[in-house]
Order: structure tokens, then C-alpha cells, then sequence
């Protein structure tokens, strides 16, 4: 099992950011930014309930 790492909600909100900024709101999937973000899509809705 993967191990909690630091920061992951700000690298999240980061991640989002910059997609947003590039592809448009609805041009970014949750999966997108976790890639982005170098974290899974269950941490993404850990932090978050939806994008």
C-alpha cells in the first residue's frame, strides 16, 4: 500500500490549475489531474468531493 506523501493537496490544486489554464474547465478529467499531480484518483477525492 502506497504511503501518505506531504503536500498532496497542494500539488493537486497546482496540477488543476495549470490544466485548467491549458485545456479549459471542462477540457481537464479528475484522472488528468492526478497524473498531473504524480497521485492516484482515490487521493484526488480524498482532498476533494468533485473538480
Amino acid at each position: 500500500m502506497a504511503r501518505w506523501q506531504s503536500g498532496a493537496r497542494e500539488r493537486l490544486q497546482a496540477a488543476a490549475i495549470s490544466l485548467f489554464v491549458e485545456h479549459g474547465f471542462d477540457g481537464v478529467t479528475v484522472a488528468e489531474i492526478a497524473a498531473a499531480a504524480g497521485l492516484t484518483e482515490r487521493t484526488f477525492f480524498r482532498y476533494f468531493a468533485d473538480k
